[in-house]
């Protein structure tokens, strides 16, 4: 009997993928494979012979990369999309397309490694988390977060979540977009004369922001309520919204409703971090009004929250659940008055699908007028899990199809920001299908 020879070990795993590899072959099949190939050469299996790793293989729309620990594979990982940044960057400029973006997950545990290739859980799970991505992005196990501590980044906490073929289930945490994890560990890890140039600069670099922000702010936080929210609009891949807000003498008391990605105690966390390092007092923060959001969702709820515009008139809107779970009626209640010439809604479904449900004209011919001289519509949700309704204003005609261009995009359509800048759009989720969490205490 033949035993094919096999090695077992313990190794940090990074899986990429780049986004939207179908669709962008069927656009330039020929192009988009050049152009990965060559930054293979030229971009990851440098970065990863680097960073002590080894090329395990090229999966013909990403590659698969072999460390001996954890904060070699992320860095390796984070000086990769760096670099794919920048050269998304120039072929933009140069007018060269279509971008080549990745989605990397990392793991740690036991792989098997046989003809020169990686097999075992830790390869799984790598896979899974490179899914639940973000475009340019880095999803990690929590096995693998425990040991990134020397990283001065964010991470998302993305909640348990359950993974294709996988038992049980992977905590996972996202990087926040914008950190640069490679440069820093580079400030941070080099010989002793460069640690001290480092040290300088950053000491230098918060002398400065410290003395501006004192300027500006000589008594600390001045509006408390505004920079809650604007920490609320950093939560990665999340809708969030202060719905109740008060300024006691034990300090500040908050709700907060939306839709995200992160778990409500995740958000939580996050502000009470922030409140505190700017001073300020946290009595109780509410987040039963946050719904979980599919990872799915992300790409458009992102993309029409780049057009947010809290100064949109709210509707009003009640619910009332019938027949068991078969489906949800609401309604939304507006002053005509306060809706802008075009005004449309749109409705979103738990899979990230998006229809325009109505315009401003229908919705006001089909309603009926209220006691205080407001109107009403109402509205049937055929399924009970999350969704949404998101109201959109426009100083000009709306072109549906420009706006529905987003659902299913892997970034950002270029016709969409065109419009969005030229006629002025702006977006508001007015509505949610789910209920939150339990859990209310600061």
């Amino acid at each position: 009997m033949a035993i094919d020879p096999m090695e077992r070990r313990l190794a940090a795993i990074i899986v990429a993928d780049i986004c939207g590899y179908s669709r962008l072959t069927t656009i330039d099949e020929e192009g988009v494979v050049r152009r990965f190939n060559e930054r293979v050469d030229t971009i990851i299996r440098p970065a990863i012979e680097k960073n002590g790793g080894r090329f395990v293989k090229h999966t013909g729309d990403g590659f698969i990369g072999e460390f001996q620990s954890v904060s070699a594979a992320f860095r390796c990982a984070s000086e990769i999309q760096e670099a794919f940044v920048e050269r998304n960057q120039q072929a933009a400029q140069a007018g060269r397309g279509p971008l080549l973006e990745l989605r990397i997950g990392l793991d740690i545990g036991d792989i098997i490694m046989r003809d020169g290739d990686v097999f075992g859980n830790g390869v799984n799970i790598a896979a899974r988390l490179e899914a639940l991505a973000s475009p340019n992005g880095i999803c990690v196990s929590q096995r693998a977060r425990e040991q990134l501590n020397q990283f001065e980044v964010s991470f998302v906490d993305l909640g348990d979540q359950k993974l294709k073929n996988i038992a049980g289930s992977v905590r996972a945490y996202q990087v926040q977009q914008g950190d640069a994890p490679g440069m820093l560990y580079m400030l941070r890890h080099r010989r002793v004369y460069r640690r001290a140039v480092a040290i300088g600069l950053l000491l230098l670099g918060a002398i400065g922001i410290a003395a501006a922000y004192w300027i500006m702010n000589p008594g600390g936080v001045r509006d408390r309520e505004a920079f809650l929210a604007e920490q609320l609009t950093e939560v990665n891949c999340s809708w969030l919204t202060i719905s109740e807000f008060s300024d006691g003498e034990e300090g500040v008391q908050l709700s907060v409703s939306g839709a995200s990605v992160a778990p409500g105690g995740s958000v939580r966390n996050t502000l009470l971090r922030e409140a505190e390092q700017a001073g300020v007092p946290v009595e109780r923060i509410n987040v039963r009004g946050i719904v979980p959001m599919a990872p799915s969702q992300c790409q458009l709820m992102e993309g029409l929250q780049r057009y947010r515009y809290t100064g949109i008139t709210r509707l009003e809107a009640s619910e009332t659940t019938i027949g068991g779970d078969e489906g949800v009626r609401f309604r939304l209640v507006f002053d005509p008055e306060e809706l802008a010439q075009y005004t449309h809604i749109y409705s979103i479904d738990p899979s990230g699908e998006m229809i325009m449900a109505e315009d401003r004209a229908s919705m006001v011919d089909r309603a009926y007028e209220r006691d205080d001289g407001r109107l009403e519509v109402d509205y049937m949700s055929d399924h009970v899990g999350w969704g949404g309704i998101i109201l959109m204003e426009s100083d000009a005609p709306i072109d549906d199809d420009i706006v529905l261009s987003l659902v299913g995009s892997e970034r950002q359509v270029p016709a969409f920001d065109e419009a969005a800048e030229r006629d002025n759009w702006r977006f508001e989720l007015v509505w949610l299908n789910s209920e939150g969490e339990e859990d209310d205490e600061s």
